[in-house]
């Protein structure tokens, strides 16, 4: 899987794959991610698969959760999206 990270607040392409860390000022990291189906794209709601809201305590753990998530739903390239919170 090729892993693309962007520049804080960059936004993915609109039919890509994405997991996006949103870092708190508590120092917290909210994981989410998306992967619209084939051909679908997020903002029109085609979907294959969401991950939904997981905290965790470092960019690196949440890092590897979302790598691991995308892998097993089968995302060649997985581009990584932070917002900085505070």
């Amino acid at each position: 899987m090729q892993i693309v990270p962007l520049s804080p607040g960059e936004s993915a392409p609109e039919r890509a794959d994405f997991i996006r860390l949103d870092l708190l000022p508590s120092g917290v990291v909210n994981l989410s991610g998306v992967l619209p189906s084939m051909g679908g794209s997020a903002t029109t709601g085609e979907i294959r698969a969401t991950l939904g809201t997981t905290s965790f305590d470092s960019v690196d753990a949440a890092e590897a959760e979302g790598f691991a998530w995308a892998r097993d739903w089968g995302a060649e390239t997985l581009f990584v999206v932070t917002a900085d919170a505070s």
